[in-house]
């Protein structure tokens, strides 16, 4: 009975990995922002990062110390046995300034692996889009060659052809062979997507179904220093600053502090003894001159690069805010793909009865596929900036309304 129930549960699992279809980008967003492969790793990278906080926690073990020594004092056999516990004392803040640094080293890596999380997803989302592009692309490309196909058999029945038709039956095979070509390309990129695509859609097979996007409208947007890329940099300063402060911690000694328990014998003798030890380094070569000089003079070289890259990265900012208005403004004022389409089906009824020629009708598929083409390339640039906003900026809302 366990056995049958395994395997029925193993077939439905199999099947529902097998059916999981996506019906547009927006259905693949809601699963691609609630799990994916991606997604769950850095769930546990930022998991491993809480670690280091618990480690810089730690105290030194106490040293347990034995010795023993045995003479002769004229003629008397003399043994002695001493125990010492000693207590480690960290002096100069050491424990603290480690966590501090542990703590700020935390934030640092959870806030890269957040940013590596998030830029994954999109790359993923912007691949669906093009995946979803190409399935229009493909099947266009399919009507203009059945289109031609169709036009050379007539063509070819024939048993005499003018100077006219003879021209137009090279064109057509040599603009059949372009488009076999091009859709090959086109089929070869979908279906590397395909399989990226599904691997973060946690499926063995996805379709896909192109949605026209209303792109959200973005004004002016300053860069903080408190999000996104911005905020990493200051997080590299942060760990910089609290690693100075860790090597400072190691200018003073540690104390080495706990109780001392002796025991002799000379003879028939016994004494007992007991006390107090404390050792600890005398700092008379060095205060870790030469680690506090390293560690300042890296968070001098971090804040310099974190400067530089603060200024370049409002630069982008700009740039990629400019690069968004242009190609959204283009776009908009793009007509839209029903509209072509419409346009197009006109000119292919137009030709069956004979109104259009074959050398218009060949310039009719070339435009409607290029016209698509250059409107994806379009919406590309357009995708492609807004994940850069946001990547620098950190700014979710961008995302949040995109794809709803």
């Amino acid at each position: 009975m366990k056995l049958v129930i395994l395997i029925w549960a193993t077939l439905l699992g199999a099947h529902a990995e097998d059916s999981c279809v996506y019906k547009d980008i927006r259905e693949y967003k809601k699963k691609l922002f609630s799990s994916n492969p991606v997604l769950d790793q850095v769930k546990l990278q930022k998991d491993a990062t809480n670690s280091f906080v618990d480690k810089a926690k730690q105290r030194p073990n106490p040293a347990l110390e034995f010795e023993y020594t045995r003479g002769d004092d004229f003629g008397l056999d003399t043994n002695n046995y001493d125990l010492k516990l000693l207590h480690v004392i960290e002096m100069g803040g050491k424990r603290s300034a480690r966590m501090e640094q542990a703590l700020a080293r935390a934030k640092l890596e959870s806030n890269q692996y957040d940013l590596y999380g998030s830029r994954k997803g999109l790359e993923n989302l912007l691949k669906y889009q093009r995946g979803a592009q190409l399935e229009v692309l493909v099947k266009a490309m399919q009507g203009a060659i059945e289109t031609f196909r169709s036009i050379i058999k007539k063509l070819g029945s024939r048993k005499r052809l003018n100077p006219e038709e003879k021209v137009s039956l090279s064109t057509l095979k040599l603009a059949l062979n372009d488009y076999t070509a091009r859709l090959n390309d086109f089929k070869n990129e979908q279906d590397v997507l395909a399989g990226e695509v599904a691997f973060m859609g946690e499926c063995k097979k996805l379709k896909f179904n192109y949605t026209p996007i209303k792109y959200p409208n973005i004004g002016v947007l300053e860069l903080s220093e408190k999000q996104g890329m911005a905020a990493i940099e200051e997080n590299k300063v942060e760990v910089a600053r609290k690693l100075l402060k860790q090597e400072k911690s190691l200018a003073y000694p540690d104390l080495m502090v706990g109780p001392i328990v002796g025991y002799e014998t000379k003879g028939a003798d016994e004494v007992v003894s007991a006390g107090i030890g404390i050792t600890f380094n005398a700092p008379f070569l060095n205060t870790n001159y030469g680690g506090k000089l390293q560690a300042s003079k890296n968070l001098l070289a971090q804040q310099k690069i974190a400067k530089n890259n603060i200024s370049l990265l409002k630069r982008k900012l700009n740039n990629q805010l400019k690069v968004y208005h242009q190609s959204l403004k283009t776009y908009q004022a793009m007509p839209s793909l029903s509209k072509i389409a419409k346009f197009h089906n006109e000119a292919e009824q137009l030709f069956r009865r004979g109104v259009v020629s074959i050398p218009m009708i060949i310039e009719s598929h070339r435009q409607y596929v290029d016209y698509m083409d250059s409107r994806f390339e379009t919406e590309n640039d357009i995708l492609n900036a807004l994940m850069e906003i946001y990547i620098i900026t950190g700014k979710k809302k961008l995302i949040e309304k995109l794809f709803n």
